[in-house]
């Protein structure tokens, strides 16, 4: 079976393969862009597009297409990727010391129908000063990270407290993924549980 993650993040394509997926790559070469003002709506519609981008653009009505959405949500702000390093120094200090919310949509498409959700995890930053945040930001690790940090690479010594899935704050819910796709295919679910 085809299963297409439609995604240029290799954060994503990492988590996938732990679970045992065999998939393809296909980076989706769309706009992202919604006026959604409610977070978890906001990545499930950044999601749906994606997804449906490499739908148009594959063609095939059997492929199984994951996609995926990334935000921080900070003092009822969206955070994405930060323009540049201002702009990521910008971010983090203001986050220091606080709580934010990690919301991860995920669109599933697969013969004719879809799937669509999102996950949120709390983190909490513990007290930084800006000459560590400053070396951070040098590293290039938040270059291309929602929220100008990750928490699987040097980001994770920002990170006192994390509340919910930590996969998700990587970029992908991966135990939601596998309970929302079974229930929605049940017994002929051939994408986690492959017939024999």
């Amino acid at each position: 079976m085809r299963i297409i993650l439609a995604s240029g993040s290799p954060r994503r394509a990492e988590l996938l393969s732990r679970i045992g997926l065999d998939f393809e790559v296909i980076k989706p070469e769309c706009e992202e862009h919604s006026e959604q003002k409610d977070p978890g709506l906001y990545v499930e519609e950044l999601s749906k597009t994606k997804a449906d981008h490499v739908f148009k653009q594959i063609q095939d009505p059997n492929a199984f297409i994951i996609a995926s959405d990334t935000i921080v949500w900070f003092e009822d702000k969206i955070l994405e990727k930060p323009k540049d390093n201002d702009h990521a120094l910008e971010m983090l200090s203001s986050m220091v010391g606080k709580k934010h919310q990690v919301y991860t949509g995920v669109c599933c498409l697969y013969k004719g129908e879809s799937l669509c959700f999102h996950e949120i995890t709390n983190v909490e930053f513990q007290n930084m000063n800006n000459r560590f945040l400053k070396y951070y930001i040098s590293t290039r690790e938040p270059a291309d990270k929602a929220g100008a940090y990750g928490i699987q690479g040097l980001g994770q010594v920002l990170v006192r407290k994390i509340e919910g899935n930590f996969a998700n704050v990587m970029g992908f819910p991966t135990s939601r993924f596998f309970n929302e796709v079974q229930k929605w295919l049940g017994d002929k679910n051939p994408i986690l549980i492959p017939t024999t």
